[in-house]
């Protein structure tokens, strides 16, 4: 599907995927999460 709009975003979350990580850049306390989608979903 060339053309098509993507939305995307990544947000750091902690081990449990349940709030925000407490330090972006110790990856062994975050967990990074890409979500795509389209315009349309936004």
């Amino acid at each position: 599907m060339c053309g098509t709009r993507v939305l995307w975003k990544i947000d750091l979350y902690d081990e449990k995927l349940e709030f925000g990580t407490r330090n972006p850049l110790d990856l062994t306390v975050t967990r990074r999460v890409l979500t795509m989608m389209l315009p349309s979903e936004y």
